[in-house]
């Protein structure tokens, strides 16, 4: 029902907990996870084959000949998706809620008018330099539609690790998209043209 696309490069201090977050969820449907491993140089294409030999059954390792950055490898990943929804995490990344994908895949299965869902997020620190916080919590509204995502000046409030889209709605992909700067902020946009957004509060 749903593929984990797990983005990753030069993540080995992180991406094992990153890893380890997804294969703890609970859930009452099969999931997979597929790793695009951008030629990491730093140890974490390492990690990411351990992990894929202890689970082989739910983690698939996707990967270029050379680094391409991370459009290109975000494609890769999204080629080897099979399910029906995506869930998006990046390498330095993690989810601390095991019922994550279960409560995002219940809420879109019982609304297919919505074509994404997000949910509130804890920012954290590396070096404990400063005092997490959780991103949403002064939300205003918990639909959006196209429409709230353009304005005149650059306001963002969905953390990637939480996003949750239906495959149909971003893939295939645009041809230009591997020229964007960001990858989070147009796949967004472009699925909000089939469907609205969702926002869930509970912090995963």
């Amino acid at each position: 029902l749903v593929s984990v696309h797990l983005l990753t490069y030069n993540h080995a201090k992180f991406i094992a907990q990153s890893i380890e977050s997804v294969v703890s969820q609970i859930t009452t449907f099969p999931f997979e996870i597929i790793i695009g491993d951008d030629c990491s140089t730093d140890g974490t294409s390492q990690i990411v084959d351990e992990y894929a030999q202890k689970y082989p059954e739910l983690i698939k390792v996707v990967r270029g000949a050379t680094n391409g950055g991370p459009q290109p490898n975000s494609i890769r990943i999204l080629e080897n998706c099979s399910g029906k929804y995506m869930a998006a995490l990046e390498g330095d990344d993690y989810w601390i809620d095991p019922y994550k994908l279960q409560k995002q895949a219940d809420f879109m299965e019982a609304n297919p008018d919505f074509a994404i869902c997000f949910t509130n997020t804890r920012v954290e620190f590396f070096g404990d330099t400063e005092e997490p916080y959780q991103l949403n919590d002064d939300i205003a509204k918990d639909v959006f539609e196209l429409n709230d995502l353009i304005a005149d000046k650059e306001v963002w409030f969905m953390g990637t690790a939480t996003l949750f889209y239906t495959m149909k709605s971003i893939f295939p992909v645009q041809p230009w998209f591997p020229k964007t700067k960001s990858g989070d902020i147009p796949m967004i946009m472009l699925a909000a043209r089939h469907g609205k957004i969702k926002y869930l509060s509970d912090v995963t």
